[in-house]
């Protein structure tokens, strides 16, 4: 769609988002989803940028001519919810966890607008769609997103891709957390067929064991 945005196919009616920004002098690609499903739209995280986000929306409007009714962002970081203001511009409905709220707002965000405590299920079209709130973990606030018909998990930045030799940001993590809420992940959904993580190539449940050996090797290096 432009040099820092791309959308490209997945499965039928499912796209992988790749937006880029750059981060402290290196260009970082974040992923998102759109699902088309039925006469209904579903799209999962925000672009970096209010300018991408126009971008994206104004693609689903050219591409399916069908309304966005759900736009779920999966924490309050801005590789997730950067252009949520742009989506409430449209009248669009957002969704997100609680926790979320205060902290979108912290960081001069506008809100998800649609709020749950620990699951919400959503009926989008043909297909449905569970929005989990597994724990703490790359943020205090991170969701996932499992797509009920398709045993496909958007893990989004609480599972890292197969590439990641360290758990990247961890600023606003709870690293003591995050393993159990792993562990909650586990106890709550199916094994997904496919898992798409918040940054890099998608792959199979192979993404959570990997994410879990990286937190156990910090862990160990972590002085005491």
């Amino acid at each position: 769609l432009s040099s820092d945005l791309r959308v490209r196919p997945l499965q039928v009616g499912l796209w992988l988002v790749e937006s880029d920004a750059d981060w402290e002098g290196q260009t970082i690609s974040a992923n998102g989803l759109v699902l088309v499903s039925g006469r209904e739209v579903l799209v999962v995280d925000t672009p970096w940028t209010e300018a991408q986000a126009e971008r994206l929306l104004d693609w689903i409007d050219q591409e399916t001519t069908l309304p966005v009714a759900y736009f779920v962002v999966t924490h309050a970081h801005n590789d997730r919810i950067g252009g949520i203001a742009e989506v409430h511009r449209r009248g669009i409905p957002t969704y997100g966890y609680e926790g979320t709220v205060e902290l979108a707002l912290a960081q001069q965000f506008e809100a998800p607008q649609h709020t749950f405590v620990e699951m919400e299920k959503l009926a989008v079209g043909d297909e449905g769609v569970t929005l989990l709130y597994p724990g703490p973990g790359h943020a205090v606030d991170n969701i996932v997103v499992w797509f009920n018909d398709r045993d496909l998990l958007y893990g989004g930045c609480f599972i890292k891709n197969l590439g990641s030799k360290s758990l990247g940001y961890t600023g606003d993590a709870d690293l003591e957390a995050w393993p159990k809420s792993l562990a909650r992940l586990h106890e709550v959904l199916p094994e997904p067929e496919r898992v798409i993580p918040g940054h890099g190539a998608p792959g199979g449940a192979e993404l959570i064991g990997h994410t879990e050996l990286l937190l156990e090797r910090h862990s160990q290096t972590a002085p005491n």
